[in-house]
């Protein structure tokens, strides 16, 4: 709870902090499938929102699959079950739906997510035919993180302890209206939508990039921390409603984490890269020069410690939902 005491209080006009609202909360039970805009969600301690990329797919080498490898994921859209013990619903375009079963118990194996090794369970062969039948990738499995599991998000950023499902390293991702409205007025040939960037939370009444400036919010009571912006991959070029990404990429492969990355001038990304990237954030990290960033990646600060709830298997505390006031209650004294 230390970070109270070290930080500074914001200067911003307390009149305006609740012109800043939630807008929109989106959980993504399968890491890279479509995601589901909710009225609310609870926070969870493993995974940010609750059942937010519990689930994953994964390669014949228990490597994980995201849209970089197959963009065509985007249109698997699976239902938001009602609880950590209820079957996910795969859906897909020309394909039957599949209710798969939770399985939590047997054997667990070790999936990879970018740099970390996770417990897992495999949720059977029917779901795997299913992926790699749609997906037209063979050896396709669909796992379930492990309830007891323990991905740690690097300590560099949060606080010690938190933890992650399977997203790609921060559980909570936050973008604003506003900003997206700032870039397509650059863009200016075509409207992005918000579904490109995959956030959990949008937030609206904000200026543009403000967000870029905040520190620690509160939403609903809640506190978290903005604890570092988000750099953009191929991801945001992809259409999320067709699974086709922009432009032509003859560097795209299926066997690299990356996909092979963004087509030469393909948007959103070739406009970020004129205003959004490292260097013209003024960010002293040699490895963000050339980067673009598009939202803030959130951790919560739970009343409790994180490795308290882990072990009395407490699910987490709080919720958010939309219309939910957005608190500015410290920024940023200097860019990271």
């Amino acid at each position: 709870w230390a970070w109270a005491m070290k930080t500074k209080s914001s200067n911003i006009d307390k009149s305006t902090k609740s012109d800043i609202k939630v807008s929109q909360v989106i959980v993504y039970p399968i890491k890279s499938c479509a995601g589901i805009s909710v009225p609310a969600a609870e926070i969870d301690s493993q995974s940010g929102l609750a059942l937010d990329r519990v689930w994953m797919i994964v390669d014949s080498r228990n490597s994980f699959m995201s849209q970089r490898r197959s963009p065509k994921m985007a249109l698997i859209t699976p239902n938001l079950p009602q609880n950590k013990k209820k079957p996910i619903i795969l859906k897909a375009p020309d394909m039957t739906d599949l209710e798969v079963p939770v399985i939590i118990r047997g054997k667990k194996i070790i999936v990879r997510c970018w740099e970390d090794q996770i417990e897992a369970y495999d949720q059977g062969d029917e779901a795997a035919q299913w992926l790699s039948d749609f997906l037209t990738i063979p050896g396709l499995r669909l796992v379930r993180m492990a309830p007891l599991a323990r991905r740690l998000v690097d300590k560099k950023y949060v606080m010690r302890g938190t933890r992650t499902g399977f997203s790609d390293g921060f559980p909570i991702l936050l973008a604003s209206n506003a900003s997206l409205e700032d870039l397509n007025a650059k863009i200016k040939t075509s409207n992005v939508p918000m579904d490109r960037f995959r956030p959990n939370i949008v937030v609206k009444g904000a200026q543009a990039w403000a967000e870029d400036t905040w520190k620690h919010i509160i939403i609903h009571s809640e506190t978290y921390l903005v604890a570092k912006p988000c750099s953009r991959c191929k991801i945001p070029t992809i259409d999320q409603t067709t699974g086709k990404p922009a432009g032509t990429n003859t560097k795209s492969k299926t066997d690299d984490d990356l996909g092979g990355g963004p087509a030469p001038g393909a948007e959103p990304i070739a406009t970020l890269q004129k205003f959004r990237t490292g260097k013209h954030l003024n960010f002293d990290k040699a490895e963000w020069k050339d980067e673009v960033f598009f939202g803030q990646n959130l951790a919560h600060l739970p009343l409790l410690p994180t490795f308290l709830l882990h072990i009395f298997g407490l699910p987490g505390q709080g919720r958010v939902a939309v219309g939910d006031g957005v608190h500015i209650i410290s920024t940023k004294s200097e860019q990271a």
